[in-house]
């Protein structure tokens, strides 16, 4: 995904609502006294999102420090994979060696089977386009399956960032309710809010 957000492939995100508030919120009285607000405007204005518009964010990546004291990353077309020295994992990356930074623009809930083709594009997923063919019913066809493909990579791509045991209520079959999170690529210097 690193490398789909330097190619600027990736401009969204997607990331479970806390399963336990939403319960919480789903099942309150004050839920059952306003049946008549949808699910979705409920769970924006009462679950807590992790990001808001303006916040930004610093990408965590698979990096090494090597001896002249710069930082160096697996995912960059500098380094290539000839490289012998010890890769430390992005969780361990500090802030002050992060080169990519995100502006959140918009976050919003959903269900995660409603993403679209468009979405899943914008999730970075590397999808095979159908060949278009001349006829309007063959462009209509393409326009399906490339449908059917986008979705299919994307629910598989969740699916590997999902536990096995979690899937039943986390993975793509489950549907869970997920916040949707488009941002930016921004400048270090615009680093502020939370990160």
């Amino acid at each position: 995904m690193v490398k789909a957000l330097l190619e600027g492939r990736k401009t969204v995100t997607r990331r479970l609502v806390r399963r336990k508030e939403l319960g919480e919120e789903l099942s309150s009285p004050a839920r059952k006294e306003n049946q008549d607000i949808p699910d979705r405007r409920f769970i924006e204005c009462l679950c807590t999102a992790p990001y808001e518009a303006g916040d930004i964010l610093w990408v965590r990546e698979t990096w090494t420090l090597v001896p002249d004291g710069s930082y160096v990353y697996k995912a960059s077309v500098e380094c290539p994979g000839a490289w012998s020295g010890t890769w430390r994992p992005s969780i361990h990356m500090p802030k002050e060696a992060a080169r990519i930074f995100l502006k959140v623009t918009d976050v919003h809930a959903e269900r995660l089977q409603e993403i679209t083709a468009e979405g899943a594009l914008d999730e970075g997923t590397n999808v095979e386009f159908p060949e278009p063919k001349p006829s309007y019913i063959s462009l209509a066809y393409t326009k399906m399956r490339l449908e059917t493909a986008a979705r299919r990579s994307f629910a598989n791509l969740w699916d590997s960032t999902i536990k096995p045991a979690d899937r039943p209520v986390c993975g793509w079959q489950a549907d869970p309710w997920v916040w949707v999170i488009r941002f930016e690529r921004c400048e270090r210097s615009e680093m502020g809010a939370r990160a």
